[in-house]
């Protein structure tokens, strides 16, 4: 008897699990760091440079920690197809600031842990202030009106 071959998608990773599928990924954020009082003028001005650019949800100001993130920042939430755009952008003009990318599946905790991407430093953050359980994100509304390429 012949053994069926496995397809790319269906062989382990190692440890034995299977890759995991991409349709997981709802949407994706960018937490934007910076210091209330060195450096939020450049994540303001960063925040209006991605707003011209990009389809995406500007996120609340948190001049404090909030959550498992260890200091001050906004989020930026944008879907899977802007991805390709945004993240090689913000590489080359995070203006010094550092920034987590994470996808948004529904596991926040893995998300933020285990597949995330840092730019500059990577920050340490508080594992116990993510849920352990599933929780889906709520659908991306955009609320920010592109006027720019960003190329």
């Amino acid at each position: 008897m012949e053994k069926k071959r496995l397809g790319e998608s269906e062989k382990p990773l190692d440890g034995g699990a299977k890759p995991e599928a991409l349709s997981r990924i709802s949407s994706f954020h960018a937490h934007i760091y910076y210091d209330p009082s060195a450096t939020r003028a450049k994540a303001e001005r960063l925040r209006e440079l991605v707003a011209e650019r990009f389809l995406v949800r500007n996120g609340s100001w948190h001049d404090v920690p909030v959550g498992p993130h260890p200091s001050a920042m906004f989020q930026i939430s944008f879907a899977k197809d802007v991805f390709p755009k945004i993240v090689p952008w913000l590489m080359l003009n995070r203006l010094g600031l550092t920034i987590l990318v994470h996808p948004n599946t529904d596991r926040p905790r893995d998300d933020h842990l285990n597949h995330a991407l840092w730019m500059g430093r990577v920050l340490e953050l508080d594992a116990s202030r993510l849920p352990q359980t599933d929780a889906p994100e709520p659908p991306l509304e955009p609320n920010t009106e592109p006027r720019i390429s960003p190329e």
